[in-house]
């Protein structure tokens, strides 16, 4: 599990961390499904952890500060504010990532 967090980070992130845009439908259920399980790798371990977080946290950031609408709606690129209408799944993805980041922090992940 950690090796594939290490491939999605070199091989999926940006520079910044920042998943790329997948698409609608399907795809654009991919990002939430990572987001989950990189979430709970997390809490495997302390490498794992340094790993993964960093990126969720880059990722719910980018979120937050540029890819939500007015009403909160998350689309397929989260580095920017959705056109609308927005389909459930990438709306799912948005929303799986600023609960996993939410529970992290609770948890005191948040310093990573």
């Amino acid at each position: 599990a950690l090796r594939t967090a290490e491939a999605a980070k070199a091989e999926l992130a940006a520079d910044d961390g920042v998943f790329p845009d997948e698409g609608s439908g399907d795809g654009g259920l991919f990002k939430g499904i990572l987001v989950r399980y990189l979430a709970e790798l997390s809490l495997a371990s302390e490498e794992a952890a340094r790993l993964a977080v960093p990126m969720l946290a880059a990722n719910a950031g980018v979120l937050w500060d540029a890819g939500r609408s007015a009403a909160c709606l998350f689309g397929t690129d989260w580095s920017q504010a959705p056109a609308e209408p927005v389909s459930l799944s990438t709306q799912l993805s948005g929303v799986k990532l600023l609960e996993r980041m939410a529970v992290l922090e609770k948890l005191g992940f948040a310093d990573y």
